[in-house]
Order: structure tokens, then C-alpha cells, then sequence
């Protein structure tokens, strides 16, 4: 089975695979995470369009380059964690009559009404990664 490499939407001249790994997308030239050495975080050097670089941890552009499809204000990675634009994990809820675990989506709707949708972790998981349910 060969790689899924997605495009980064913060980083147009890279991308990603489900699994961290990160590659310029013209030269197919794999980068290198580098380590810093206050803090211990590992992280990608990337380059935006105008020019400026920044530092990234892998996690981070996982989560950009998997959105929820519905949602596109959410991402989701390997492990069913879900993240809101913010950067900041959704909790996930477990129904208390079948066990299932699932997530509520928050949704502003024109009239400026927030409603909520329910999703579960392993539907969310067959869209953003079907690869997963072929494999098991």
C-alpha cells in the first residue's frame, strides 16, 4: 500500500503523511525534524509563500491536512483526536447506553444560531481515513 501524501493548506510547498512525515512537494525531498534545544520540542522548519520560515510540530499540520469534511473548522488524526481551529482537542463524549464514543460539533448557522452535531469517532475515522477500515 503506498503513502497518502496531502497537501499542507497553511503551506502550499509542502506536504504531509498520516504518519508525520514531511516533503517538499516539487523536489519529493523528505525534511528532516529538528530538535530545539531550550525546549526539547521537535519540529519541521517550514517556508511560507512570501518567503518567512516558521517551526511546526508534526501533530499540528497532521491536523491541517486532515479536516473534518463536513466541518471544515475540525481535524482529526490516527488516533480519533479531534481538534477545533483553535488548535484545541474537542472532548470526546461516550454514550451512556451503548458506550460509543462520539464528538459534538459546534455550528454557527446564518442567523447566528450555534447548533450542534453528533458524530462518532468511528464514522469520523472511515471518512478521514479509509485506508484504516481497508486494512482491518
Amino acid at each position: 500500500m503506498s503513502e497518502e501524501w496531502r497537501k499542507l493548506p497553511e503551506f502550499p510547498n509542502y506536504e504531509i503523511t498520516s504518519d508525520g512525515d514531511v516533503r517538499n512537494r516539487w523536489t519529493k525531498k523528505k525534511l528532516k525534524e529538528l530538535q530545539n534545544k531550550n525546549t526539547g520540542a521537535w519540529a519541521y522548519s517550514l517556508r511560507y509563500p512570501d518567503g518567512t520560515t516558521t517551526q511546526r510540530n508534526f501533530w499540528g499540520l497532521i491536523y491541517s491536512a486532515w479536516p473534518v469534511d463536513e466541518f471544515p473548522d475540525y481535524t482529526i488524526n490516527k488516533k480519533g483526536q479531534v481538534r477545533n481551529r483553535t488548535r484545541n482537542l474537542v472532548t470526546i463524549r461516550t454514550d451512556k447506553q451503548d458506550g460509543t464514543e462520539y464528538v459534538l460539533f459546534r455550528v454557527q448557522q446564518y442567523d447566528g444560531k450555534r447548533i450542534s452535531h453528533r458524530r462518532t469517532i468511528n464514522w469520523l475515522m472511515s471518512k478521514a481515513f479509509p485506508e484504516l477500515q481497508e486494512a482491518a
